[in-house]
């Protein structure tokens, strides 16, 4: 039986024969790292990581951003396009359909109320030589307390009686009526006369009864061309409240005559 040679049999028999030569090709062993290298591995591998997750993050922002502005500038785009011409027609359409309302000036009028209360309270003055509760914007003291001064009129509360007002009584306005001589009346109309050419002149604001042509003829027939004189004792004088605005207000808004103006 044939037998397989053993290893040992490979072996020379003569020791001193053995060649002694390195081999060319030896065999790969393991080779074991240092705790130092394994270190600088780890933290080459840490850096390599992070600097993924950095650049990962910069470039979600980068196009977050870059999205964001296309969504800005596309809304930017569309809100300044013009609107169609159907829309544009439609508009003006609109506009000419709705009625032109006219500036009638009614917010400048200024009141005083129907008692002498509620024309204090809304800053009104009593003009002596008007018989009338007024806004101050159209009391004219420099011209009523020249009348008043040069007049030196009696009042009376009743004249049957002989009852004289004040001159403080007459200037509070708190009465109702009063009575006085024709020719307070007839100075009264100068005064009105006088008073309207000043506010015009001045453009100053005027109450509605300087501008009323019944007004004139009142003060025609029943003072400056009444044939029984001065000494008429008894002339009626109620107490009225009025308003004020300029005159460009009233030339549209004329009080309502009784007299025509144009006859």
């Amino acid at each position: 039986m044939s037998s397989q040679p053993l290893y040992y049999d490979k072996v020379s028999e003569n020791e001193d024969d053995i060649s002694l030569d390195q081999p060319t090709h030896k065999p790969s062993a393991v080779k074991r790292w240092s705790w130092g290298q394994q270190s600088f591995i780890i933290r080459t591998l840490v850096i390599a990581i992070y600097t993924i997750l950095i650049a990962g993050i910069c470039s979600a922002i980068v196009e977050y951003r870059h999205s964001d502005d296309s969504t800005t500038t596309a809304v930017a785009e569309a809100t300044s396009t013009p609107a169609p011409a159907a829309q544009v027609e439609q508009a003006k359409a609109e506009v000419e359909a709705k009625p032109d309302t006219p500036n009638t000036g009614l917010d400048q009028i200024q009141h005083c109320g129907s008692n002498h209360t509620e024309a204090k309270a809304l800053g009104c003055v009593y003009d002596v030589m008007m018989q009338l509760w007024m806004p101050a914007a159209c009391y004219d003291e420099v011209l009523s307390e020249r009348f008043l001064n040069e007049g030196n009129w009696t009042w009376w509360s009743d004249p049957e009686n002989g009852v004289t007002m004040s001159d403080e009584q007459m200037r509070k306005g708190e009465h109702s009526v009063a009575f006085m001589l024709m020719d307070y009346h007839k100075m009264h109309c100068i005064f009105a006369m006088e008073k309207l050419v000043r506010a015009l002149r001045n453009q100053w604001s005027i109450i509605p009864e300087l501008v009323s042509y019944d007004h004139i003829v009142h003060c025609k027939h029943k003072t400056l061309a009444r044939p029984d004189g001065d000494t008429v004792k008894g002339v009626r004088a109620p107490t009225g409240f009025t308003s004020c605005a300029p005159y460009e207000v009233w030339k549209n808004q004329l009080p309502e005559d009784h007299t025509s103006s144009t006859d």
